[in-house]
């Protein structure tokens, strides 16, 4: 995958958009399960998503991917 082009694998963890190492780690060092859902009441669970940098919203991400 090229820096600074295309879409990037993330993951949406409460309100904020992380960039994915592995199925259990994003850049920063936030833990997540895969596909587990993490709401009872709606069952929404960890998918992948795909985004554009831009569209992270975590900082400590950005800054690393950046690197």
């Amino acid at each position: 995958m090229a820096k600074y082009y295309g879409d990037i694998p993330c993951i949406k963890i409460g309100d904020k958009i992380h960039i994915t190492v592995n199925a259990t780690s994003c850049l920063c060092g936030k833990k997540y399960t895969y596909g587990k859902p993490t709401s009872r009441n709606d069952l929404s669970s960890s998918n992948i998503i795909w985004r554009e940098l831009e569209a992270v919203s975590c900082d400590v991400c950005k800054k690393k991917y950046r690197q």
